[in-house]
């Protein structure tokens, strides 16, 4: 049974002025007059060093062949703990985590960007929120505290105009199981739009121990546009966190579903809740605000094998692609010990593809284009090359295309 839940505020703030802080060439409209190039691929990059990484982005012609390199070349984004990439017809937004400064980019035909504004979200969401393109808007959330209560604040931002469009703040009441177990909320991500109804994964703790596996899983489940009415459903059967880490852990597959992943990677393998499977890796579904109990895809029942992960992308046609970890390989996320595997979430069936062991642990987006999907796959080791690789979603194809730099530069991700 769940408890009853209150809003304390929702604001519809339209046109409001001083919300974006713009220079003279820095508008809410294209810079230059001009329209943006939806036809170049951006991809951002994480460049590593002994005294921290930055962050930079690129565009390339195509995906399936060709060199692109980082070095001497693109486009620094501000990073202060990480950047978080978005992409939208021609625009990028680069939310900076640690200010909560999104600032948005136009790709311009001759492969360069114009930045044309930013928004200070830190006000609505704090320093350290996340970000996710959903239909004509940004969205950007966190979990703040609030006395001994936990609120989820929720800022939509229209897009490409970067104004703010609504304010969201509304209290996050325990379960009935988390209250039992003495567990919070404590992060978000994800949100997933559907049939009037938007669904945010979580990540819960217990006992004030940070980022303790708690049994079972949970969703966020409010009326959308309103965000006036807020549910939280739980699952018992399996472990883990449901918001993933920087890929999503939640999508729709066209079938009227939403689909969930319970990430079990980032806090090892070790972290099993006693008499439930916490590292297994499983996909379940959710309608009408609820679970449905009848659904499950469990990944290491079907590989045979150990594995775990944080989050997915959809290709369409119910396929999903899926970085899994193994467990026996397990020293540190940042490691390569990642690969991919080709999901049909419809027909149940998973397969690991043919493609070199890297880091995945912070890989955030890869892009869907007719049936087939792009991913980078950027090991730092010899004698693997780094490739953005084409994967078909008819077939377990993984073919080569782009070549990246490899070594210290990791690719986070594919936008157009």
């Amino acid at each position: 049974m769940l408890h009853k839940f209150k809003s304390i505020v929702f604001a519809s703030l339209l046109g409001l002025a001083g919300l974006c802080s713009c220079t003279e060439n820095e508008t809410n409209n294209p810079g230059s007059g001009g329209q943006p190039n939806t036809e170049l691929f951006t991809l951002a990059s994480e460049i590593g060093g002994e005294q921290g990484s930055s962050y930079y982005m690129a565009t390339s012609e195509a995906l399936t062949s060709g060199d692109l390199t980082f070095i001497g070349n693109g486009t620094e984004l501000v990073g202060d703990r990480s950047a978080r990439v978005a992409g939208n017809d021609g625009y990028i937004y680069s939310l900076n985590y640690g200010t909560g400064m999104i600032t948005q980019y136009m790709v311009l035909d001759n492969g360069d960007y114009e930045r044309i504004g930013e928004f200070d979200a830190q006000g609505f969401v704090g320093t350290h929120p996340r970000i996710r393109v959903m239909q004509n808007d940004i969205l950007v959330y966190n979990v703040a505290t609030n006395g001994d209560d936990r609120v989820l604040q929720v800022v939509a931002i229209e897009i490409p105009a970067l104004k703010l469009k609504s304010n969201t703040e509304i209290v996050i009441e325990q379960s009935a199981q988390s209250e039992e177990q003495n567990a919070i909320i404590y992060r978000v991500d994800s949100p997933t739009i559907l049939e009037g109804k938007i669904y945010f994964g979580v990540a819960r703790e217990t006992n004030d121990e940070f980022e303790n596996l708690v049994e079972g899983i949970e969703t966020i489940v409010l009326n959308y546009p309103e965000m006036t009415e807020i549910s939280v459903v739980h699952n018992d059967k399996y472990a883990g966190h449901t918001y993933g880490y920087r890929a999503p852990a939640m999508n729709t597959a066209g079938d009227g579903y939403v689909y969930q992943l319970n990430a079990t990677t980032r806090f090892g393998f070790n972290d099993q809740v006693e008499g439930t499977p916490a590292s297994q890796t499983v996909f379940t579904r959710l309608k009408d605000g609820k679970y449905d109990e009848n659904y499950e895809l469990n990944i290491n029942e079907i590989l045979g094998q150990n594995y775990s992960a944080v989050g997915w992308f959809y290709a369409g046609n119910g396929i999903a692609y899926l970085p899994i970890l193994h467990d026996d390989l397990y020293v540190t996320e940042a490691t390569n010990t990642w690969t991919v595997a080709r999901v049909d979430l419809i027909n149940k069936t998973a397969t690991k593809l043919n493609v070199p062991l890297s880091n995945l642990f912070p890989y955030q987006n890869g892009l869907a284009i007719g049936d087939k999907f792009y991913m980078a796959i950027s090991p730092d080791a010899q004698p693997e090359e780094a490739f953005v690789y084409e994967f078909s979603a008819n077939s377990t194809e993984a073919n080569p295309g782009l070549k990246l730099d490899g070594g210290n530069v990791y690719i986070q991700g594919i936008y157009r």
